[in-house]
């Protein structure tokens, strides 16, 4: 008799546990990307140390901090970047790969 009832609180346990999970992963799936698009922007600041940040003025008047790789961009340079626009409106930029800094 106890051990139907631990069993069958484990497989509920089980079945919770799942569930949630699945929840969880409905409401944090990535949203589906409407469009891709090309920017210019401008270096207006670099923050260096372990991961060096760029802060960038795009052509909009929009600002956006970027994370770059050792090859950093000097200050007022004019750089080209991708961006995406998803359907909650929001707006994420990335440095083209194809981008060379000296």
């Amino acid at each position: 008799m106890y051990v139907d009832n631990y069993l069958r609180n484990r497989g509920i346990f089980i079945l919770i546990i799942l569930a949630a999970a699945l929840v969880l992963s409905w409401l944090v799936r990535p949203q589906p990307e409407i469009e891709s698009f090309d920017a210019q922007g401008t270096v207006i600041e670099i923050t260096e140390g372990q991961l060096a940040t760029i802060l960038v003025q795009l052509e909009n008047g929009d600002r956006t901090r970027l994370m770059v790789g050792r090859n950093t961009p000097e200050l007022n340079a004019s750089i080209q970047l991708l961006g995406k626009r998803y359907e909650d409106g929001s707006v994420l930029y990335q440095i083209r790969a194809s981008e060379g800094f000296p």
